[in-house]
Formats: C-alpha cells, sequence, structure tokens
C-alpha cells in the first residue's frame, strides 16, 4: 500500500487523481487527469520506479481500453 501512497502523492502534486486497485499486495493503481500533460508528466515523473500496466475497463458490457501503469 506504500506504493499507492506514493503514487497518489506525487498524482496529487501533478494535478491528477489515484485511486488503488486491489488489497495493496502489487494491486495496481489507476491514475486520471483532467489534462493530458499533467498525466504524461507523472508518467515521466514515474517511469523509473514503477511500471505501466494496459488493462481493459469494461462498463454497460461495452469494452474500453485504457492506457494503465
Amino acid at each position: 500500500m506504500e506504493g499507492a501512497k506514493e503514487i497518489r502523492g506525487f498524482a496529487e502534486d501533478r494535478g491528477c487523481a489515484a485511486f488503488p486497485l486491489g488489497t495493496g499486495r502489487g494491486g495496481g493503481v489507476v491514475v486520471f487527469a483532467a489534462e493530458p500533460d499533467s498525466l504524461c508528466k507523472l508518467r515521466e515523473d514515474l517511469q523509473d520506479t514503477y511500471r505501466k500496466i494496459s488493462f481493459k475497463i469494461k462498463a454497460d458490457c461495452v469494452p474500453t481500453v485504457v492506457e494503465g501503469w
């Protein structure tokens, strides 16, 4: 869970919102931002420590591909 807290702090500092997934044992964190540049900056700042994970979010039975960490 420490990693999720760290990412949340970095995200908030850059105008993004972070939502941890899972129970804190290696789960992912979804990060949203109203401004794409904020999200890109956050990704650059975290790329040496965290890795990007691609995943799908399914809503109303219509799959949508979302870039994740």
